[in-house]
């Protein structure tokens, strides 16, 4: 006769089974591969996020994506862009984000919906078009070889602008999208060779200051940082600090004064009473 232990250990083991049994899922591909790519356009980041369909001997546009009617851009969910800066799309502006894609296909050409709502997906029937950020028309070209599988791309980027493509069976529809490069890239010029900010030299100092470095440098350091920004109460409160731990006595006091009238300005009590610690501690 089993034991006990015997008898329970054995229940224990086929409950184990059972539930990785019913947990298990089998591993499959999908109808409609879903793809995420990201493109660079001159420095602005563009990311495609959709599932690519097939064609699978059927006829496409003007049987299972009808003309005239609303059609997500792809399978699944709803085709998805993501702008990294601001850009015009065949003209419109479209700020910084992440949308969904919508069209309405026709024989020669198409209208494009670029679409706020992002959880909308393949009900197309609740279509709203007050959630629509822009419209627009694009020509639809053909294809001189067949496209198996639906392609969503950026093609022919340069620094300034590509076009965004979307092959299927034998139409290309095709978007330009234009980015602002020239200003981003001068506008990044301008500020590396501005030198550093107030901020980047009030961290040097904090670090020297909390890493027993050089306090010559970061009394310099936390000076520029404050000297560039007028009423920063707690850098100001850094450089008294720093001025205390090199035992200029004077010169923190000063500093600490400062940070007290800055911070009542702000409203800030606790700034007011960290700099009359530092007085009390020093006087």
């Amino acid at each position: 006769m089993k034991s006990v232990f015997t008898i329970l250990t054995t229940m224990i083991a086929a409950a184990a089974i059972m539930m990785n049994t019913a947990t298990a899922q089998i591993v499959q591909a999908m109808p409609s591969p879903y793809c995420k790519i990201t493109q660079k356009i001159g420095v602005t980041e563009v990311t495609l996020d959709y599932s690519r369909p097939g064609v699978k001997d059927r006829t496409v546009y003007g049987d299972l994506v009808p003309y005239g009617k609303i059609w997500r851009f792809g399978a699944n969910q709803s085709t998805k862009i993501t702008f990294g800066d601001d850009v015009k799309l065949e003209g419109q502006e479209i700020p910084k984000g992440t949308y969904a894609f919508y069209a309405i296909p026709g024989e020669t050409e198409w209208t494009i919906m670029v679409y706020k709502d992002l959880k909308l997906g393949g009900y197309v029937a609740k279509y709203d078009k007050e959630n629509e950020l822009t419209r627009f028309t694009v020509k639809s070209s053909r294809l001189a070889d067949k496209v198996e599988t639906m392609n969503l791309y950026i093609a022919h980027a340069r620094n300034n602008s590509a076009y965004l493509n979307l092959d299927w069976e034998n139409t290309r529809v095709s978007m330009k999208v234009e980015v602002n490069t020239n200003e981003k890239v001068e506008a990044s010029i301008e500020k590396v060779l501005a030198g550093p900010t107030s901020n980047d030299y009030y961290a040097a100092a904090r670090f020297y200051y909390e890493n027993d470095k050089d306090m010559d440098q970061a009394l310099e350091w936390i000076t520029k940082a404050v000297d560039m920004h007028d009423g920063a109460f707690w850098k100001a409160t850094w450089k008294a600090r720093i001025l205390a731990k090199m035992d200029k006595k004077d010169d923190a006091i000063k500093a600490a004064k400062m940070a007290i009238e800055w911070a009542e300005k702000a409203e800030n009590s606790d700034y007011v009473k960290m700099n009359k610690d530092i007085i009390a501690e020093l006087e």
